[in-house]
């Protein structure tokens, strides 16, 4: 995975970013989903 993930970013298909941090230093979590638009509406790929 390491390596593929490297592959990733190296063509800019991924992109890092620094860990985002709470004014009083404790840290925050995030999270995204991928989203298929197809004809028959939006379809969530991320969620289980």
């Amino acid at each position: 995975w390491d390596a593929l993930v490297k592959k990733l970013i190296s063509i800019r298909f991924l992109e890092t970013y620094h860990a985002l941090r709470c004014a009083d230093g404790g840290m925050i979590g995030q999270y995204e989903h991928t989203v298929w638009i197809s004809p028959s509406g939006p379809e969530v790929l991320t969620i289980e």
